[in-house]
């Protein structure tokens, strides 16, 4: 995944009702934020943390990936 410069990944966490929503995005700035991925909606916090580490697994798998074919 490339960001613009200037921007950054942010992992943000937000109540929906009596649930929690964590979202992956990309910041510019303080003008704005576009998800990278779908939010997923989890019941509690130990849910909270596993989807944040299911994330880092996933972006460590695709610099892996890039890594990999870079070398090819």
């Amino acid at each position: 995944m490339k960001l613009a410069v200037g921007s950054r990944m942010a992992i943000e966490v937000e109540p929906v009702g009596k649930r929690l929503r964590v979202s992956l995005r990309q910041r510019v700035g303080h003008s704005g934020a576009k998800d990278i991925a779908p939010p997923k909606d989890v019941d509690d916090w130990a849910s909270v943390w596993a989807a944040i580490e299911l994330l880092a697994q996933e972006q460590l798998a695709r610099l892996g990936l890039d890594e990999v074919r870079r070398r090819q």
